[in-house]
């Protein structure tokens, strides 16, 4: 990112805000229904100021796409947002398409309080890239018996009834003691096994798989889509065996994949190779998380009903996730930090907020206690972050149900259809204030949360129903 002044005026103001959350969270649909409302501020549906809250904030809003911006990330690998776009698939009853690149937006705005002008700069990161933030501060032996160690004593439930086995594959290759087998192996051999076990962990939901390039490519191409067109002609395995040929795990022509401490010892050629291209990997995902850290802000959302219908294993991987994220933006563990300050880069993220998101699935009442949800992922490592402000929330960004009773919900649950009664999961009380994420629940219980279409109105000039996103820019920006 281009090294521009900061200059403080009464009248001019820049804030530069990351948005992540892992798949499926409600990144983009965020996203659109915050411009909306920025670009068609009404008080009555997006309330800015405490004192006077029919007060209108917002009288100008302008797009950019202007890529000499000084906070452009400076790449043409990162896309613009197509707002305008996800706007119009809103307004057709449908919820834009997942986030499969960095992308990055600049807006214009005029305040009528005092006349004050600024400059947003929101940066859409994929949920994805931050299982490389485990890799920027850690050595390749470190991360490789990371890996191998999981692999070998996670239960992956290998006897489903597709019956992948590229796991424990895996494992089993990194942890054989024949001699023969260990001088026999080559660098395309074991980045191919390791690229169909990254299929599989992919398949089965896991969201840390690294490097995360495997997952999205840099041209946004997601592996689960390919997985899924593949499906539809030949079995699961054979298509994870496919696309493991064809995908990438680092930079093209410079693989890697983790090895064991006794490959690592009795094989030193093959170790020099992944270690020097796990290094080139390192080198060029940095430059995501320079845009990351040198932003004010950063917003995770986490869908929460995700996490009660997957059970302990998508726990798991929400804390792994979070863990990452506090891996990127810890001064004290992240290794940008020296580089910023040689650079004389002093601005870092001051303020995170953890978003519930998609709340509207549940009841209303039950908003409190999201919530604490959210805030149990997080709430002991980011307080351990000197000089970063962190709040929670719960936030719909667009409201797509309407309550009927203590049990019951009304929304749209198919595009052609009329809004229908359906019932909702309610959340436990005891679980409001809970010192920790409870792990007691039975995910067959959540099983049937719907996701009902949106109810958004046509007209650009008419935003979208929410609720919470307006206390979240708040908090995000001060204004």
């Amino acid at each position: 990112m281009p090294k521009t002044p900061t200059f403080i005026s009464p009248f001019f103001t820049v804030k530069k805000i990351a948005i992540t959350g892992a798949s499926g969270c409600g990144k983009t649909t965020f996203l659109v229904s915050l411009l909306n409302h920025l670009q068609a501020h009404d008080p009555a549906l997006f309330d800015m100021d405490v004192k006077n809250k029919k007060k209108k904030k917002f009288i100008d809003f302008q797009l950019s796409t202007d890529r000499n911006h000084s906070y452009s990330p400076g790449t043409k690998k990162w896309q613009f947002t197509p707002f305008q776009e996800y706007r119009k698939q809103l307004a057709r009853g449908s919820f834009p398409d997942k986030t499969v690149s960095e992308s990055w937006l600049a807006v214009r705005l005029a305040m009528k309080h005092w006349r004050r002008f600024a400059h947003l700069y929101l940066y859409d990161i994929p949920g994805e890239r931050f299982a490389d933030a485990a890799i920027l501060d850690r050595e390749y032996s470190v991360w490789s018996d990371d890996i191998v160690g999981g692999m070998i004593h996670r239960d992956f439930k290998a006897g489903d009834q597709h019956k992948l086995t590229f796991i424990r594959d895996y494992a089993t290759l990194m942890n054989s003691q024949d001699e023969s087998t260990l001088n026999s192996l080559n660098h395309e051999e074991i980045v191919l096994a390791y690229k169909k076990a990254m299929g599989e962990m992919l398949w089965r939901n896991y969201q840390g798989v690294c490097p995360s390039i495997f997952t999205l490519d840099e041209y946004g191409s997601d592996v689960m889509k390919e997985i899924e067109r593949l499906c539809k002609n030949v079995p699961l395995d054979e298509a994870i065996t496919e696309l493991a040929s064809e995908r990438q795990s680092g930079i093209k022509d410079k693989e890697f994949a983790p090895l064991s401490k006794k490959i690592r010892d009795n094989r030193p050629d093959l170790t020099k190779t992944m270690v020097e291209n796990y290094k080139v990997y390192v080198e060029k995902q940095r430059r995501v998380f320079e845009v990351i850290i040198g932003c004010d802000g950063l917003i995770v959302l986490v869908d929460i009903a995700h996490i009660l219908q997957g059970g302990k294993e998508r726990l798991r991987d929400a804390y792994e996730f979070h863990d990452n994220v506090f891996n990127a933006v810890d001064p004290k563990k992240n290794i940008l930090t020296p580089l910023w300050g040689a650079l004389g880069i002093t601005r870092v993220i001051s303020k995170i907020a953890v978003v519930a998101s998609q709340t509207d699935r549940f009841h209303k009442d039950d908003e409190s206690i999201l919530q604490n949800l959210a805030d149990m992922l997080f709430d002991h490592p980011l307080n351990q972050i000197g000089g970063i402000e962190y709040k929670s929330f719960a936030c719909a960004s667009v409201r797509t149900t309407e309550i009927v009773d203590e049990n019951n919900l009304k929304g749209v649950l198919s595009p052609s259809a009329n809004s229908t009664l359906f019932p909702v999961s309610r959340l436990p009380t005891g679980w409001e204030n809970s010192p920790r994420f409870p792990d007691n629940w039975n995910p067959r219980d959540f099983k049937d949360i719907p996701r009902p279409h949106p109810p958004i109105p046509t007209l650009p000039s008419i935003p979208p129903p929410q609720t919470g996103m307006n206390e979240v820019l708040k908090f995000i920006t001060d204004w």
